[in-house]
């Protein structure tokens, strides 16, 4: 969807059609795709550059991805279970399992989870927008290499766009300011 280079600005549809809000389906879909891509060598900087890939690394792998990260359903109750188990002071949702907001003492708490999650691939849309925003904010290199993609960038729906998204979206931007946004006048305040 995201993958034609010859695409100079890429959409992203935040929301759905039917008017809900929350629709991360589409920012997920930019964020796998990100992750899915093949970066050239210099980008890698966690290792070895696998030599099946012809000098070339799975951006997914920078992050410690395992698998590529494929989202599915995930049990409440078990994550709940896993939860209780760390003795958290702090409510943690699924959704904001990998994200930055945690102080040191909860993240490091967190990352058996976390480390589970890059094993099995198996992520939720979050997730991915998470590790999409962390490849863009902790990788120059990669980094440039995205933002070099895409030209422009539309955000339909704008009004329903979450934090996470929005860094998403700078974090694709950086100092530019090719940002068209669309929004719901009905929506509106």
């Amino acid at each position: 969807m995201f993958k034609n280079k010859d695409l100079k600005s890429v959409v992203l549809a935040l929301a759905g059609a039917n008017g809900t809000s929350g629709n991360e389906n589409e920012a997920a879909l930019l964020a796998k795709s990100m992750l899915e891509e093949y970066m050239p060598a210099h980008i890698d900087t966690l290792g070895s550059v696998c030599g099946d890939t012809g000098g070339e690394r799975l951006a997914y792998e920078l992050l410690g991805f395992k698998k590529m990260p494929v989202p599915t359903e995930f049990s409440e109750r078990e994550f709940s279970q896993a939860l209780s188990k760390l003795k958290l002071k702090v409510k943690v949702s699924r959704e904001n399992l990998f994200s930055d907001c945690y102080g040191e003492a909860v993240s490091a708490k967190l990352q058996p989870l976390r480390d589970a999650v890059l094993e099995s691939g198996q992520v939720v849309f979050e997730d991915l927008i998470y590790s999409a925003i962390r490849l863009l904010e902790t990788n120059e290199a990669a980094r440039n290499y995205f933002r070099e993609q895409w030209q422009e960038i539309l955000v339909d729906e704008y009004q329903d766009i979450n934090p996470s998204q929005y860094r998403l979206v700078k974090g694709l931007l950086g100092d530019r300011k090719q940002l068209f946004v669309v929004g719901d006048d009905d929506q509106a305040i």
